[in-house]
């Protein structure tokens, strides 16, 4: 059972979860008396430390006690103590003490800094309403966030994050609207509209701003006092009236991580014990309703950030941890450990079962040695033989066998971290000068982890793109022309001239036009996409795009595009003219009465809570229809007048001056809009109901082009020009462009009137009638629509992305896309970037709603999958038989159309196969004849699938037991039969495909298909998925064969994404730090990853794990050396050198030189790691710690200890032929000698750890500066050698030892026999590792046939490979010199003949 204390302390306040419902007092105030609210929520401090003040010691303790090599040592010097004459206890601790204190040291600094960053964000204030009821009186007060509860009314500021769950009340918004930014919770950087309670508006209006309005709220909060502002004091019947309408019951649901749900309802103090009414949609009642509905459109949660609203009031409804966004981060404190670790776990313990069996072998030995041998050698008095003296002699040996184990490696391993870490945080590379940022390692325990990913899962919206769209081209229907708004150019493409599209890819960075000018247009907009471009053929021509005035047509495709949106100006205040409307026989008449004073501009900035609207609206004001701001008519409740600025446009304008000399404000116009029916998934489109200047009636729609082309919708249109649409729409697509189409339909005054009414009477309904009334109204308003234009607009990618997905991909990592976006705009992405490529089928489960629905998709595709694969199988083995497969049907999409026009059943098949006469069955007609037949099968073959009350769907055992084999080991070649197929899945679908009876047969899906894409995904669906895969893959897999899962994201929606994975790494974007402070690693943009993973990843697993070896290897020849001096020496367990030697040698003698090596060593150049990104596969799957590569580190460690003991014991000390010894000391008493033992066990220590030092010497391969410098530190233990021998006691057997092993010849004659004899092996090994990797580097240049294979076999390369090595230059093994290439092909051909 683990202590309490280690666990983190919980808040001691009631959180009522038990309830099922909570319930919240504006002020904690029950009645109109000012009587508290008893109970009290959790607190709203933020805490991510991973320690207290009071427990920092023990838990940190226990936690590095949890590593077994620590407990190992502990161990170790508690058995010290029941046994004597075994050597220093103090200098046996003293490793473990300092390893144990450079830990803590270090765990406490970083909790220190994570203290310091929560501090910063609890002590934000912000401003509290105050009520006094003893002074009647009422003030604003600064409050610490940390300090704030439920129940507290507090204001907040444009630009400031809200610092918990609050129920909006007011808003500086005239109309109660509040614009708020969640790119911090959902990703989406879009504007998004939010409503105040409409009765507490007007209330707050009324009572409160009066002493707010006087506030000036200071960014600066360090600044900010605890004085009160405009405390503001009433009598005794204007307080009760002012308490009556500001009281709020709150009661609403518990806490819950769904962040587009909140239900629950409001009760003013009109109305304290009246029951409930069923919630609305807009959150208030129209009427004499007693109790009012919320909605999630009333509730901000913490994370998202007020824009374009000068102040709101709120109420806060959830703090702490009951927030939705930590619910949804489900934030793990617990510290990650790397595969690296645990696989070093299951390598120490096999090397503690090693010693201990060593141990118990020579103390059994020793045991029967002494037995044999006491009447011999009579004059030594052995203890009895008994129970007791044997374990103690296990003990003495356990002294000398235990250092087989290092305990100095822990320590080596944590500067090589805490170093390699720095080496990411300090890569001038990876920084960012625009924004004065670079990347950083929040946890130094994972880089080598960073060399191990198998799996990156990643999110779109600020991770891979910026956030940034521009309207790119447009086409005119009606005239058929295109113009690319990013150059201004148009094409004129009507039939007359033969126009038509080229969609090849043969100059993917070129407009070619072939005119009398022979212009060529670069496209540099996006210069990392390799984009299929627009082009003209021979008789075409190339017009300049006129000014908007001078262009009737383009003009009115720029005020269409101008009208039909929700953008808002930012910072909009409003207009000084006024408009009146005059209604005379029917017309309507807009005039400006105020033109005159009415001072225009030129450039203004949008919020939207669509990104393609804002990207249009900005597109047409730079080409001078400029959107200037709306506001509400006052002659017509619901509409809005919307103002048109028009200028003149020109190619030189500025953006720095109202109006510069080529630009001319021309006029403005005035349109009434008297309905907006919103964007919804369902409808894929929106429209706006308008009035013209000249007293026309439109109905204008933009949207997908399945919904705008559909005939049903544009009856009256024509084929041909919905067929030149969907050309359009598709030629756009193959560009990786989002497309919209836009419509309009001109109506009669009468009729526009009778939709409009219909619309508002559809709209005062309730519930469900309600929501049939307004499908109907919106059917007819959106009916015999004509399509008119076609946009494209361009997701700006972040520099650098496409490159870096490919080098991913190439260097064997699966890369899998989770966003909370729409799938239609993911999918663009993903061909930008190339995630789906050109050849790409893709299979589509989406809007399923049922588990049953789920379920048939997965297995239809699995189905279908393994049936394709059989075919393809029988058919490389030539057995296929044409009339016995068919082929069934997969749901796909062809890349560069859009999805929704994506034709479901295009064939996955050969061409071989299309021309076959064989007969294609569908897949769904194989399920539905599987269940038609499911009667008729036994219980082997069929069972139900859920509980009792989801026995529904019947299917196949072999999905449920998952016999057919995941592929994901040794997966070279994703997707079925070497075909690129891609997975696109939604998240209402994803929350039946993660249930429990289905995620083994969706992970085989996933495993099955080459790439995924995951969309409208919630953030713990992107954590369940991360977990998927690491589960699922864990336990068909061996330890070192367990997939590494990185996360990137850049929001507050992805912490639980990275949390979950093995390596998070957060991505600094324009809104929010959240995930970059949950992350392990954090870069500056997503290009940054590649250098991240294949470069300091490679390094640093490389370095880490051949530091290991390193130290395996010199511990195995240490404790080999020692056995051997055992062995001769009749068993004894009596060192043959000092014991401070014995610490020495891993701490000072030999840690400098493996320290150096794994801080500094580069054993591939940066340059080829970069270019060559499938070297990374080389050390993947932990490769450097393969069993058969440590037993050869393990070997040549034993040849080192024996040669190091028997070349000096036989050359210096005679050996079993009992010759002359060459250390023999003369007897001052006789002139007989004596064999002096410590000289020789000293002469092989030094021969050891020269050895092992050179070792480490041959293995490397970049002799830089650091590593030159750890190897002259390393001599400097001469030193300490001479130093140790002078200090000792006369008396001892250490005393001038090494004096006298310097003066002795035989010691230097046998150095170097001894040295070179003991790495020749090592020599050869680094040889043989040179020509491998020069094999592997150069191979890959070589096409995939048989000519690869007939060069690996060749001998000459393998000759050539070893006599030149890598260059770092162009030149290769196959072809190293111009003047040696024909003699080279000259000797292959010789060779193969």
């Amino acid at each position: 059972m683990k202590c309490k204390i280690f666990h983190r302390t919980q808040s001691t306040t009631h959180n009522h979860h038990h309830l099922s419902k909570r319930q919240v007092y504006a002020h904690n105030y029950i009645n109109l008396n000012g009587d508290k609210f008893p109970y009290h929520y959790c607190h709203n401090r933020i805490c991510s430390t991973h320690y207290k003040w009071y427990n920092f010691i023990i838990k940190n303790l226990y936690e590095q006690f949890h590593n077994i090599a620590n407990l190992y040592f502990l161990l170790i010097i508690v058995t010290y103590y029941f046994v004597d004459h075994v050597g220093s206890v103090t200098v046996t601790i003293m490793p473990l003490v300092i390893l144990i204190s450079i830990t803590m040291i270090k765990d406490g600094i970083d909790d220190l800094l994570r203290y310091h960053s929560d501090k910063q964000l609890n002590s934000m204030k912000y401003l509290l309403l105050n009520i006094d009821f003893d002074r009647k009186s009422i003030k604003w007060i600064y409050k610490k966030a940390s300090l704030l509860n439920v129940g507290d009314i507090i204001c907040c500021f444009n630009n400031q994050s809200f610092p918990c769950d609050l129920l909006l009340l007011y808003s500086s918004h005239f109309n109660g609207y509040v614009y708020i930014n969640t790119m911090n919770l959902d990703g989406e950087n879009n504007i998004k509209k939010y409503n105040t309670l409409k009765q507490y508006q007007s209330s707050y209006a009324n009572y409160i701003m009066t002493t707010t309005n006087n506030t000036t709220y200071k960014n600066n909060n360090s600044s900010i006092g605890d004085d009160d502002y405009n405390e503001k004091q009433f009598n005794e019947l204007d307080f009760q009236s002012m308490i009556e309408h500001l009281y709020l019951q709150v009661i609403c649901e518990q806490p819950n991580e769904n962040l587009t749900s909140f239900q629950g309802y409001y009760k003013t103090a009109q109305h304290l014990n009246v029951a409930p009414v069923a919630p609305d949609e807009d959150g208030s009642h129209d009427g004499d309703e007693t109790c009012f509905p919320l909605t999630y459109k009333n509730l901000v949660l913490r994370g998202s950030k007020l824009i374009s609203t000068d102040y709101i009031i709120g109420l806060v409804i959830y703090t702490g941890k009951d927030t939705k966004l930590s619910l949804n981060s489900s934030k793990n404190l617990k510290r990650k450990y790397s595969t690296r670790e645990n696989l070093s776990n299951i390598i120490l313990l096999i090397f503690m079962v090693a010693m201990v069996t060593i141990t118990l072998l020579i103390t059994i030995l020793s045991t029967i040695w002494i037995k044999n041998n006491t009447k011999k050698i009579w004059y030594i008095d052995f203890e009895l033989l008994t129970i007791w003296q044997f374990i103690r002699t296990i003990i003495r040996f356990l002294f000398i066998i235990n250092y087989l184990i290092p305990i100095s490696i822990i320590v080596t391993i944590e500067f090589q971290q805490l170093l390699l870490s720095h080496f990411i945080s300090n890569d001038i590379h990876m920084y960012n000068p625009i924004e004065n940022i670079s990347s950083h390692a929040n946890n130094s325990q994972l880089a080598d982890e960073l060399g191990q990913i198998k799996f990156l899962f990643c999110d779109k919206t600020g991770t891979l793109t910026q956030n940034f769209m521009v309207l790119y081209s447009c086409c005119l229907l009606n005239k058929e022309e295109v113009y690319l708004c990013d150059t201004y150019t148009t094409y004129n493409t009507t039939t007359d001239n033969h126009t038509t599209y080229n969609t090849t890819t043969d100059n993917p960075t070129t407009y070619n036009t072939t005119t009398d000018n022979h212009t060529i247009y670069n496209d540099h907009s996006n210069n990392d996409s390799n984009r299929i471009n627009l082009l003209s053929k021979e008789n075409s021509y190339i017009k300049y795009l006129k000014l908007p005035d001078m262009n009737k047509d383009f003009r009115e495709f720029l005020t269409i595009i101008t009208l039909c949106h929700t953008v808002e100006l930012k910072n909009y205040n409003k207009l000084n003219d006024t408009t009146e409307m005059d209604h005379h026989n029917g017309n309507s008449n807009i005039q400006q009465s105020s033109m005159n004073n009415y001072e225009p501009c030129r450039y203004y900035e949008y919020e939207a809570t669509s990104s393609d609207e804002k990207a249009l609206v900005e597109g047409a004001s730079k080409l001078g229809v400029v959107f200037s701001g709306k506001e509400p008519d006052l002659n017509e409740t619901g509409s809005n007048r919307l103002y048109i600025d028009y200028w003149s446009y020109s190619s030189t304008t500025t953006t720095t001056k109202k109006e510069s000399n080529n630009e001319k404000f021309l006029n403005r116009q005035c349109y009434i809009v008297d309905a907006v029916l919103e964007f919804d998934p369902i409808r894929k489109r929106m429209s706006v109901m308008v009035r013209y200047p000249d007293g026309t009636y439109y109905v204008l729609s933009k949207g997908a082009e399945s919904t705008i082309l559909d005939p049903e919708k544009c009856s009256t249109t024509s084929k041909y020009q919905r067929s030149r649409a969907i050309h359009y729409v598709n030629e756009y697509a193959l560009n990786g462009l989002r497309t919209l189409v836009f419509a309009k339909r001109q109506l009669t005054q009468s009729i526009y009137m009778k939709l409009l009414k219909n619309l508002k009477l559809a709209s005062n309904l309730l519930n469900d009638e309600r929501i049939h009334a307004l499908k109907q109204c919106y059917n007819d308003i959106e009916y015999d629509m004509e399509p008119i234009y076609v946009t494209a607009i361009e997701d700006k990618l972040q520099p650098g992305v496409k490159n870096c997905i490919k080098a991913l991909k190439e260097a064997g990592i699966q890369i899998w896309i989770l966003t909370g976006d729409k799938a239609e705009t993911a999918i663009t992405i993903c061909q930008s970037i190339e995630h789906f490529t050109s050849n790409m089928s893709l299979i589509k489960i989406m809007n399923c709603l049922t588990l049953q629905s789920t379920a048939y998709k997965i297995y239809e595709q699995l189905d279908t999958l393994q049936l394709y694969k059989d075919y393809h199988k029988q058919k490389d083995n030539h057995h296929h038989n044409s009339s016995s497969y068919t082929i069934p049907r997969i749901k796909t999409i062809n890349y560069g159309r859009s999805s929704s026009m994506s034709r479901s059943s295009s064939m996955l098949k050969s061409s071989s196969m299309s021309r076959s006469s064989s007969m294609l069955k569908s897949s769904s007609s194989y399920m539905n004849g599987m269940y038609n037949n499911n009667n008729n099968s036994n219980d082997d073959t069929y069972y139900y699938c859920g509980n009792s009350k989801s026995n529904f769907f019947l299917f196949n055992r072999k999905h449920c037991l998952l016999n057919r084999y995941i592929r994901y080991k040794h997966k070279k070649h994703p997707g079925i039969a070497n075909e690129s197929i891609g997975l696109v899945i939604d998240g209402k679908s994803l929350q039946y495909a993660l249930h429990t009876s289905l995620r083994d047969s969706f992970l085989e899906l996933c495993m099955s298909v080459t790439t995924v894409l995951c969309c409208r995904m919630t953030p713990l669906q992107k954590a369940s998925i991360v977990k998927l895969v690491q589960i699922g893959l864990a336990k068909h897999s061996r330890l070192s064969m367990k997939p590494v899962i990185a996360a990137v994201g850049d929001g507050g929606n992805d912490v639980a994404m990275i949390l979950q994975a093995n390596i998070g790494v957060g991505v600094y974007g324009k809104e929010g730090r959240e995930a970059v402070r949950a992350a392990d690693y954090s870069v500056t943009e997503f290009r940054h990853i590649k250098r991240l993973f294949l470069l300091h990843g490679h390094w640093s697993y490389y370095r880490i794990t051949i530091t290991m070896l390193f130290f395996y290897h010199k511990a195995v020849a240490f404790v080999c050396n020692q056995l051997c001096v055992i062995y001769n020496n009749g068993y004894s367990e009596i060192p043959s050198f000092g014991t401070i030697l014995f610490i020495c040698y891993n701490l000072t003698m030999t840690f400098l030189v493996s320290l150096g090596y794994g801080m500094f060593e580069r054993h591939i150049e940066e340059k080829i790691l970069l270019n060559k990104p499938y070297l990374y596969k080389a050390i993947s799957y932990q490769a450097n710690l393969k069993a058969w590569y440590i037993f050869l580190w393990v070997i040549d460690g034993i040849w080192h200890g024996f040669i190091t003991y028997f070349i000096p014991y036989y050359c210096l000390a005679g050996g079993n032929l009992y010759a002359e010894a060459i250390f023999y000391q003369i007897n001052h008493h006789n002139t007989n000698g004596n064999y002096d033992f410590t000289m020789i066990g000293n002469a092989s220590f030094v021969y050891l750890w020269i050895s092992v030092t050179i070792r480490s010497t041959i293995w490397t391969k970049d002799f830089n500066l650091m590593l030159i410098l750890c190897h002259i530190g390393t001599t400097l233990n001469l030193v300490i050698l001479f130093v140790f021998q002078t200090f000792v006691p006369s008396t001892s057997n250490e005393y001038q030892r090494y004096a006298q092993l310097c003066r002795s010849p035989a010691f230097w004659f046998t150095f170097p026999l001894t040295v070179f004899i003991a790495n020749a092996p090592g020599l050869l090994w680094r040889l043989a590792s040179d020509t491998w990797w020069t094999i592997f580097i150069e191979m890959k240049n070589v096409p995939k046939s048989n000519k690869r294979k007939f060069y690996i076999k060749n001998p000459l390369v393998w000759l050539r490979a070893l006599v030149y090595g890598r260059t770092g230059r162009n030149d290769s093994i196959l072809q190293s010199k111009e003047n040696d290439t024909n003699t080279f092909k000259e000797e292959i051909n010789h060779s193969s003949q």
